[in-house]
């Protein structure tokens, strides 16, 4: 079975990207536990807790769980958390909407989300037996999003 981790990104009100991470069943375990490690390792020498989130926005701009630390090392987690990536995810799917132009092709409109996501759905599918997941961040459950 394959699992599909989805988040989007808005670039101000013109773009609009959506990512889907596609990582097989017998390789979920692994990952989880690589991006744990990590976690654990920083930790011990930072004052970054265990179970802060590997956010790319949040580890660039030092916010959130990553206020204070400093880019370069920041950057380090950054790399190794990709690197984990790399070793156990299958594929990276990505789509992005110019959605000025779109407007200016297009008289009838439909939702920039429900375009992204259903092309990169079909992709995703073309994969095989697929189980869709929500991309469960702590601070999106902190904060009682999902």
């Amino acid at each position: 079975m394959l699992h599909a981790f989805i988040d989007e990104s808005e670039s101000g009100a013109n773009y609009f990207f959506l990512g889907a991470l596609i990582v097989r069943e017998e390789n979920l375990a692994k990952l989880n536990q690589a991006l744990d490690k990590i976690m654990v390792e920083f930790s011990s020498t930072t004052s970054v807790q265990p179970e802060a989130e590997l956010h790319g926005y949040d580890m660039m701009q030092q916010k959130g769980d990553w206020n204070g630390i400093p880019l370069r090392l920041a950057t380090a987690v950054f790399t190794q958390a990709m690197k984990a990536i790399d070793a156990y995810a299958d594929a990276f799917y990505g789509e992005g909407i110019d959605r000025v132009k779109q407007a200016e092709r297009y008289r009838v409109l439909y939702h920039h989300r429900t375009v992204a996501i259903g092309y990169v759905l079909e992709r995703i599918q073309e994969q095989g037996n697929l189980r869709l997941q929500k991309l469960k961040t702590r601070q999106n459950q902190r904060d009682g999003f999902l």
